[in-house]
């Protein structure tokens, strides 16, 4: 019976740290996107920015990213716009809702498309977090390659920062609960 009792305790335990992980981690993101406003001359055609830039001091995108851990990578799902980063074509940065690969502090993905003979786009994205927890921080770098010399080459970096938030994938989150 004294077996029974411990292989059954053991079991309950097990069970508990096996369950405790499993969940993924949902956050609310403050993406800066200062960063389209001083883009270099080289994202434009003409070589140089327009001088009727809208500029914003500390206004911030809003998004929800989740991350969770699969069995030998982790994955981010990232719900947010897509940035148009001069003259370039637009970055696809929520690659129409896939879910990137990666490990927990980086998640990188590429897109190339072959639109015409000898054309050529290549889009990149890099989720870095500088650190992670309850209060993520950490910057997106994206870029547009263009084989066309009709579209500029144009890279740029998005700093971040975040809150873990308790909700799950399916459950609505509402901050005026908090």
């Amino acid at each position: 019976m004294k077996l029974f009792r411990t292989g059954w305790v053991m079991g309950l335990a097990g069970l508990t740290f096996a369950c405790s992980n499993a969940g993924p981690e949902i956050y609310r993101i403050a993406l800066d996107e200062s960063a389209l406003q001083t883009l270099p001359g080289n994202c434009y055609a003409r070589g140089s920015a327009p001088s009727n830039l809208a500029t914003s001091v500390s206004l911030r995108t809003e998004e929800q990213w989740v991350i969770w851990d699969g069995p030998d990578k982790s994955y981010l799902d990232r719900t947010g716009p897509d940035l148009k980063l001069g003259d370039t074509t637009t970055v696809s940065t929520n690659s129409s809702g896939a879910t990137i690969e990666g490990t927990k502090n980086l998640f990188k993905a590429e897109w190339d498309q072959n639109y015409s003979p000898g054309q050529k786009r290549t889009q990149l994205l890099a989720v870095a977090f500088d650190s992670t927890g309850a209060t993520p921080k950490g910057h997106l770098d994206v870029s547009a390659n263009d084989t066309n010399a009709s579209n500029p080459v144009c890279s740029a970096s998005f700093p971040f920062s975040g809150r873990r938030i308790d909700a799950t994938r399916i459950s609505n989150y509402n901050p005026s609960v908090l």
